[in-house]
């Protein structure tokens, strides 16, 4: 990760929003993929150079559950692969945590053939594309009238 960058564009937030970062308490997610050196130069830099008054570094799959008031799951996070990550009592289980190595490419497809050639996906970006809701084939239809129990 590049610090100087990430400097830049903390100091960019707090001069738009016309704020000092001593004043607030700041909730950072982060990928798994950070590592324990690179979560400390971040904590160093928004210690020492923002002065911020606090900061929670959390693995954005908490942070999923908190929105939901939830501690217990599993989180699925398809994006350009498909991470899948047990999270029990607000913790991430790290030991039982996967990984499909295929995503967003590979389902874009997978619907494309499924759905045939006049569905459009090419115009959605690669978050929209992890949300594409449509279906082509009708409802199964229901008899006119139903007999209650």
């Amino acid at each position: 990760m590049d610090l100087n960058a990430l400097k830049g564009f903390m100091q960019k937030i707090f001069t738009d929003l016309k704020i000092t970062p001593n004043n607030y308490r700041l909730i950072l997610t982060l990928p798994r993929r950070i590592d324990k050196k690179c979560r400390q130069s971040i904590l160093e830099l928004l210690f020492h150079t923002f002065e911020m008054r606090s900061v929670l570094m959390c693995h954005q799959s908490v942070i999923s559950f908190w929105a939901h008031s939830a501690e217990n799951g599993i989180v699925v996070d398809i994006g350009e692969r498909c991470d899948i990550i047990p999270v029990s009592q607000g913790f991430v289980l790290g030991h039982a945590w996967g990984r499909a190595p295929f995503g967003g490419h590979v389902l874009k497809h997978s619907l494309r053939q499924g759905l045939g050639p006049q569905v459009l996906l090419d115009h959605f970006n690669t978050y929209d594309s992890g949300w594409i809701c449509q279906v082509h084939n009708p409802p199964p239809s229901l008899p006119n009238n139903p007999q209650r129990d």
